[in-house]
């Protein structure tokens, strides 16, 4: 065998092998899918209300692990694609910030949200036709501003006084209704009952509550509705670690504090060296509070930092189990003469929240909540009489004057 055909026999055999191996290719290629589509809002292109691009993210719903992915997105259809899945059941999370000032961040008023489950890739498919659909976060205006992030993610901080709340959102223009819901939960997360609901026209919702039990909390959700029926709209609530679906809070009675002397009667003067008592009521049963005495503030303005306690002053009080403070010596000599308020920290943020921690101020002259006077209250009767009588000797000694004339 001359070596020209050996070389034209092991050509050949190359040549088959690399016919093998580009079949082989060509099979792990069809293995995998291209997954494309519309972002659709309201049933129509998003492209129809932004431009602004979208972000898309991925989940092996069947792993349940985050799946990489190179989407692509035309801003002027709202058209994506995202090649080189492979077969299995996944989610698709669509995100497109809109809201103002731009953030980058899900979960505040304005932005597009969606999360589309499951999408099913099947074996041997090469293209998986889905649209995924988004829909707007609805500003909430009252209780609490979702425009920017409400507090710690985690059990609710929020309570409100046992009177009528008011919710209240903004009008989303593509909705005809709003489906709005309160249920009752137990710390952590046990379901217990939908208190109530409403199915409204309107942007405001009125609801009287009862006080929460002890360790539970409500949950408030809201959702727009198209007059097609079709969700528009939906409530995120950005915390600061974090969002969610949904606003919490508790309802329960204000919590009250007022210096008192030691069988808590209110008490509004001391005098220097004289103990100073606190009482209260409306807490939770049998919890430790951040506490401070401070100097008298003219304005408790909502969200204020709480100023620095007076030296030598209490730094926290407990309530017992009915969730009242009994009669509790909180300052006791030495003592500054002075105005001065009392404040506590009932969510411990440091802040003075109107609504849920408690302030006693604006009992007596000026705007404080007690006083330490320069004179002792025993001498300040005696200090009256001698000063009225100085006057009216003064004014009769006036008058035999004007009399000799």
């Amino acid at each position: 065998m001359n070596r020209k055909l050996i070389s034209e026999i092991i050509l050949v055999i190359l040549l088959i092998g690399l016919s093998e191996l580009a079949f082989q290719i060509q099979l792990v290629k069809a293995e995998f899918a291209t997954v494309a589509g519309t972002v659709l809002y309201n049933g129509e292109p998003i492209s129809e209300f932004t431009s602004v691009t979208a972000v898309f993210w991925a989940r092996n719903e069947s792993a349940g692990e985050v799946f990489p992915i190179s989407p692509s997105y035309d801003t002027s259809t709202g058209e994506y694609s995202i090649p080189d899945v492979p077969p299995g059941e996944y989610g698709i999370s669509v995100f497109i910030d809109t809201a103002l000032p731009f953030n980058g961040e899900h979960g505040f008023a304005g932005d597009f949200d969606g999360w589309n489950s499951p999408i099913v890739v099947p074996e041997g498919e090469p293209l998986v036709y889905k649209n995924l659909t988004v829909v707007k976060t609805l500003h909430l205006t009252s209780p609490v501003d979702n425009a920017a992030i409400i507090g710690y993610m985690g059990y609710p901080t929020d309570t409100y006084p046992t009177e009528e709340i008011i919710f209240m959102w903004d009008a989303l223009a593509e909705a005809s209704s709003y489906q709005a819901t309160i249920t009752e939960y137990e710390e952590p997360s046990t379901y217990v009952r939908i208190v109530t609901d409403t199915l409204t026209p309107n942007v405001e919702w009125n609801v009287a509550l009862p006080i929460n039990e002890e360790n539970h909390f409500y949950l408030f959700q809201l959702y727009a509705y198209s007059i097609n029926e079709l969700l528009v709209g939906k409530l995120m609530v950005p915390y600061s670690a974090g969002y969610g679906w949904d606003y919490r809070f508790r309802i329960s009675p204000e919590a009250v504090i007022e210096s008192c002397d030691p069988a808590g009667d209110q008490k509004d003067h001391f005098d220097s060296g004289e103990t100073v008592y606190v009482t209260g009521d409306g807490y939770s049963p049998s919890t430790t509070y951040n506490f401070s005495i401070v100097v008298d503030e003219e304005t408790w303005t909502d969200g204020m930092a709480i100023p620095e306690r007076v030296t030598g002053t209490a730094m926290t009080v407990s309530s017992n189990i009915d969730g009242d403070i009994p009669p509790t010596a909180v300052w006791s000599g030495p003592q500054t003469v002075g105005e001065y308020d009392i404040v506590v920290d009932v969510n411990g943020n440091g802040q003075y929240d109107v609504g849920i921690d408690a302030l006693d101020d604006n009992d007596i002259e000026v705007t404080a909540g007690f006083i330490i006077p320069e004179f002792p209250s025993s001498i300040i009767p005696p200090l009256f009489m001698i000063a009225t009588l100085l006057a009216f000797v003064v004014h009769k000694s006036r008058s035999t004057k004007g009399n000799t004339r």
